[in-house]
């Protein structure tokens, strides 16, 4: 006798045998059959990741853990990433081994954009379990951050030697939609002197002041920049003015 379940839980059965013992042709011999079917069962803690990071970037680590949350054990045999954007995104895992009822293995997924937009792959495991194939739908995002300076130019015309002006300020709008890293922020020019609002980030939508003020410090025409280097480039706001 063998037994192989189609169905999880108590299986029952008879054997019927029949045959002419005791000179009693069609006479039966029962025997009854019991078994149970060990079903294991692959449970993920999440059915869809959702990543974004700038292009050139990469996003943080995001990770599912497959919990066997059936009775037998469970063997995961492969895990693969597929879908157009699949090159966008790796993986890494503990999984591809026995899993024993209510043990648990994890797979960190990480996202590095190619492409701006919406980059969407597939993360499949093939085990065991019912159905076969279990699936965490990839819905990263690829961003990019833009940077805006309200002025390229500022005038701050004509001031006496060794008085300072009235600050102008520049207005740094990051307009995409990543993070803007800013690098620094720095000013030429012994004349003009520069204080700032911006930070280390900018997010996207948000913006932050660049405070001027001329110091002449010699008659005649004086010169500066503003030079910002940040993720998204290089900006530049030249800065004059007229020592009296």
């Amino acid at each position: 006798m063998t037994f192989t379940p189609t169905a999880a839980g108590a299986r029952t059965g008879s054997l019927v045998v029949t045959d002419d013992g005791n000179a009693a042709p069609g006479s039966t011999d029962t025997v009854r059959l019991s078994g149970f079917a060990f079903q294991p069962v692959a449970t993920l803690s999440a059915t869809i990741l959702s990543p974004g990071a700038n292009l050139g970037g990469s996003a943080a680590p995001q990770v599912v853990t497959v919990t066997n949350t059936g009775n037998g054990a469970l063997t995961i045999r492969a895990i693969g990433i597929s879908g157009t954007a699949a090159g966008d995104y790796s993986q890494s895992n503990n999984c591809l081994r026995s899993i024993v009822p209510g043990a648990s293995c994890s797979i960190t997924v990480n996202f590095a954009p190619h492409g701006y937009g919406l980059r969407a792959a597939a993360l499949t495991l093939s085990d065991d379990g019912p159905g076969g194939t279990q699936s965490v739908s990839l819905r990263g995002t690829g961003t990019a951050a833009r940077a805006l300076v309200s002025s390229g130019f500022l005038n701050f015309g004509g001031a006496r030697v060794g008085s300072p002006t009235l600050p102008q300020n520049l207005v740094l709008f990051n307009a995409g939609n990543g993070l803007l890293f800013i690098g620094s922020i720095k000013v030429s020019g012994d004349d003009f002197t520069m204080s700032t609002s911006c930070g280390s980030t900018l997010a996207a939508g948000a913006s932050c002041t660049i405070r001027v003020t001329f110091l002449p410090h010699a008659a005649g025409a004086l010169s500066g920049t503003v030079t910002v280097i940040d993720n998204a480039g290089i900006q530049r706001i030249t800065l004059s003015g007229v020592g009296t």
